[in-house]
Formats: structure tokens, sequence, C-alpha cells
């Protein structure tokens, strides 16, 4: 929830395809949205047992698997290693893949999230997963004991 109301729309469509995991989990959400001050909340769900009938979430899924095997695929090669779809690294490859679809699409007015948000397009560049970041504190920044 906090999610959606972090991208900065207003108005909001929840799509499910009937599923009953799915619509229970979508029933407590919409009504805190409406409760949040959206102002429009709705929810709509497919015919039963025509997955054609949800073309955008389909589509949805069929982006980020296309993400989730680019940067697993990259990350094996990175390691040299196969890894098994049982590996820890999965959830978070799993997490990873859509927070780096959501960076990157494009919603219906043409905007990123971020650059709805913040006003601007989002140009840093993103580690691929399990890539080696270093960096270097500049020396006036205080360091935080964590």
């Amino acid at each position: 929830m906090s999610d959606i109301v972090w991208t900065g729309y207003t108005r909001i469509l929840l799509k499910s395809d009937n599923e009953p995991a799915i619509l229970k989990l979508s029933v407590e959400p919409l009504k805190q949205l409406r409760i949040n001050g959206l102002d429009q909340v709705m929810s709509e769900n497919a015919p039963e047992y025509d997955p054609q009938s949800n073309g955008m979430a389909e589509a949805a899924v069929k982006s980020w698997k296309g993400m989730f095997r680019t940067h697993r695929s990259a990350l094996e090669e990175r390691l040299k290693a196969k890894i098994h779809v049982k590996h820890p690294i999965v959830t978070w490859l799993v997490k990873w893949s859509g927070d780096v679809l959501m960076w990157t699409v494009k919603g219906l007015d043409g905007l990123t999230a971020y650059n709805r948000v913040r006003g601007k397009p989002f140009k840093t560049r993103l580690p691929a997963m399990g890539e080696l970041v270093r960096f270097k504190l500049r020396p006036k920044e205080p360091v935080a004991n964590s």
C-alpha cells in the first residue's frame, strides 16, 4: 500500500484474476487506500478462468519474467555457477527484478514512478544483482555507527 501511495497516483484501479488468495490480499488494501485519501480506488476482476481477459497483468508478468531471467543469467555468468531455484539469493533476485522494472517501466502518462514523484527522470546507473560496488565516504560526511 505504501508503494502505491508513494507513486503519486491519486486514482487507482486494482485488477485481479479472481484467484482466492489475490482477492483476499486486495480487499484490505482497497479499504486502507480509501482511508488514506486517494481520489478514486476501484477494483476490477477478470472473468473466471480466462487468462487472456487480463492482458495488462499478463504483460506485466511477462515483463517481470524477462527482467528476472536477464538478472539471473547475468548473476550466473558473474559467479560462473548455476543458481538453483531454491537458493536464498533467488528471493532477493525476485524483489530486485521487480524494483528495477518499477524504475524503468513507463505508465500510461509516459512517466516512470520516479519521474512522477521527483519531477525528473531517473538517470542513475543501477548495479546489477551481485555486482561489487565500491565507494569512499567524503571526509566531511559523518559515519553512522550501525
